[in-house]
């Protein structure tokens, strides 16, 4: 996950939604990029054995970084779910929409392995050992967008903070991305039972490139 790509591609997709004349929503499902990051300003660092530690401090950059916990680290073995939704055509309040988001991804956690996870709506998921999830949510014009983090397992500072837990650490056993990617696409087909959902696996403006890889937009007609 490019996580500038990331949030230019919510931008699109909640004026695509804004300005269709079907109700549509769109889910993103992306892992964190090999990197650790804090906070909304974040310093992102590529995690590169092969190079020295003075060359990855002087290679950071800041990354303006829309999502919750304030400065909660975020970094690999985490799980990103961003979900756009238009309220217009339904019933549902801001408020009972996030809740039903909280609630649907609480119950992804169940599905992987974790003992009743505690829900604190408006914060997060809470596990025997600490914060698992992280969730975030702003509405403008009827259009809402969730930022929600899980920390599915981690190999970064966020396990020397005893309020944070990762599911791992909860069910103890090793659980992957992809699984908890299933359980979260599964309670959402379950929660959208009328509706016509597609599944992609890719987007390119999530993809990276090598600038010698992008086409020449002079030679471009």
């Amino acid at each position: 996950m490019d996580l500038p790509s990331l949030l230019l591609l919510q931008k699109h997709i909640a004026l695509e939604i804004k300005q269709s004349k079907t109700h549509r929503a769109v889910v993103i499902l992306a892992e964190h990029p090999e990197c650790c990051s804090t906070g909304n300003s974040a310093e992102e660092y590529r995690m590169e054995s092969s190079i020295s530690s003075e060359l990855l401090t002087a290679r950071r950059e800041a990354v303006s970084v829309n999502r919750p916990g304030g400065l909660w680290e975020h970094g690999p073995g985490q799980l990103g779910v961003f979900v756009t939704f238009s309220l217009e055509k339904t019933e549902l309040t801001p408020l009972s929409f996030c809740q039903a988001v909280e609630i649907l991804i609480q119950e992804a956690c169940v599905q992987v392995g974790i003992h009743n996870p505690g829900l604190e709506p408006g914060f997060g998921i809470v596990g025997r050992s600490g914060v698992v999830a992280r969730t975030a949510f702003t509405v403008r014009d009827s259009i809402v967008q969730s930022m929600i983090y899980l920390n599915v397992s981690h190999h970064y500072r966020i396990s020397s903070r005893t309020h944070n837990s990762s599911l791992s650490a909860e069910s103890m056993h090793k659980i992957s991305v992809q699984s908890l990617k299933t359980a979260v696409i599964d309670h959402l087909s379950q929660w959208l039972t009328d509706s016509k959902i597609s599944t992609f696996t890719t987007h390119p403006l999530l993809k990276k490139y090598r600038l010698s890889d992008l086409p020449n937009l002079d030679e471009l007609d």
